[in-house]
């Protein structure tokens, strides 16, 4: 039988799920809660590892959305202390520093948003907790025109604005003004309508009801009025004022002007110079997923920002992390796990070093399947890749035959020769046993 890097992966899930239930002195006599627990555990953690979770606060709310199968609430309480004492580890380092872990936050918002765009009961989302589709649109576009709060900033922001303008025919000038007619109509109308000038019929009340949808949509702005917002005179004119360096900005400064600059290119895509109404299918997905106002203060939507606009000094006094992370090292946290539930049974379960051998090469496998080579390991069974031996790859995950395991062990690791027979065979019996998630 052929087994291939998916069933590496998926013995290391197992593992860790079955070695979660047995740390729990909850459940020791309810073998069938154990299995559920320990399946549930496996599949949390995958989930965990394929959104991306990082974070505490993100773990404690992944738990909250997850699907949990066959668990009362009060065992839930139970998974989670055990899930948050064992699987998280404590680190002073700021993920933000990181570019790739920047851009992944912005793909799994990007993810958020869009699946709340399937949510038919729009009343049932928390928009506080969540991202809409205006907020992260933002951040695209930050990232998008890499805004950074630097020397080349204000420069950059003139282009944008002066770009809008370079069509006579097209320009902004008219798709403002169109905006702002637009909006003297629906106010026109709603008083109009409010006081019986207007008769209520059908076609009247449905324009009614878009009409005070689109007013209250930019009920956000009553600080700032929109004419005044948007108008491009009095943006350009604004950061012509401006020091050359924007790295003389106030940070909320910047992030206000920024925002004004962004709804400005939305204003000019929305609408075009034969538009007789600011309703259409693009205004309609943002406002109804969310609205058009965007929370400065929300802490993933602000956290992401600061990273894409400022240096990494002020990135880290910016931005202040919990030190607890979810452990992502999945091999790493397997070692944890087991050697916690050998010094809680108190016996010579298996042998360290043999155990510590098998799960590196184990790894070895894994990281080759998330390469993306993983066809190299059925299609090319006869090559080593980086001093790893494909060939041997299905035997380590033959627990039908234990000696040829061993063998392909000490192949692969020969300071293993000098381990005896029984330690060996000791060590992967134990593996095997405590990947059957089945039975406990």
């Amino acid at each position: 039988m052929l087994y291939t890097a998916s069933d590496a992966i998926n013995l290391v899930y197992k593992i860790i799920g079955k070695t979660l239930s047995l740390l729990s002195d909850n459940f020791l006599n309810d073998n069938e809660k154990q299995k559920q627990i320990a399946l549930n555990f496996k599949e949390f953690y995958r989930y965990s590892i394929k959104k991306k979770i990082y974070t505490e606060n993100e773990v404690n709310v992944c738990f909250e959305n997850f699907n949990w199968n066959f668990i009362s609430d009060s065992d839930l309480n139970e998974l989670k202390e055990q899930f948050l004492k064992n699987c998280l580890i404590t680190t002073n380092e700021n993920l933000f520093l990181e570019h790739t872990y920047v851009v992944e936050e912005l793909n799994k918002i990007y993810d958020i948003a869009l699946e709340n765009t399937f949510v038919i009961d729009k009343e049932l989302i928390d928009w506080e907790k969540t991202i809409k589709i205006i907020e992260y649109r933002f951040l695209a576009w930050i990232h998008a025109k890499n805004l950074k709060q630097d020397k080349d900033l204000k420069e950059k922001l003139v282009y944008i604005m002066t770009n809008l303008n370079n069509n006579e025919e097209n320009s902004y000038y008219s798709k403002y003004n169109i905006l702002i007619e637009s909006l003297k109509e629906f106010k026109k109308f709603i008083y109009d309508y409010d006081n019986g000038t207007i008769a209520p019929t059908p076609e009247n009340t449905k324009h009614y009801q878009r009409a005070k949808i689109s007013i209250n949509g930019l009920e956000f702005m009553k600080e700032n009025k929109l004419e005044s917002y948007v108008n491009y005179d009095e943006i350009m004119s604004q950061l012509q004022k401006l020091p050359d360096n924007s790295e003389l900005w106030d940070f909320e400064f910047c992030l206000e002007l920024n925002i004004r600059i962004f709804f400005a290119n939305i204003l000019s895509n929305i609408i075009t110079s034969q538009t007789t109404s600011v309703w259409g299918a693009k205004a309609e997905m943002i406002r109804s997923n969310g609205g058009w106002n965007i929370k400065r203060d929300k802490e993933i939507f602000r956290n992401i920002y600061i990273a894409l606009t400022q240096s990494k000094e002020k990135i880290g006094n910016l931005i202040s992390m919990s030190s607890k992370r979810l452990n992502r090292n999945r091999i790493y946290l397997l070692k944890i796990l087991l050697n916690k539930y050998k010094n809680k049974i108190g016996d010579e379960l298996y042998n360290q070093i043999i155990l510590d051998s098998y799960f590196d090469q184990i790894d070895k496998l894994i990281k080759y399947h998330e390469a993306g080579i993983s066809d190299s390991l059925l299609s090319h069974p006869n090559e080593i890749l980086d001093g790893f031996n494909i060939k041997l790859a299905d035997a380590l995950l033959d627990f039908e035959n234990m000696t040829r395991i061993c063998d392909a062990l000490i192949e692969l690791d020969s300071t293993l020769i000098s381990e005896s027979k029984g330690d060996l065979l000791k060590t992967i019996e134990f593996i095997k046993k405590i990947s059957d998630i089945e039975h406990f």
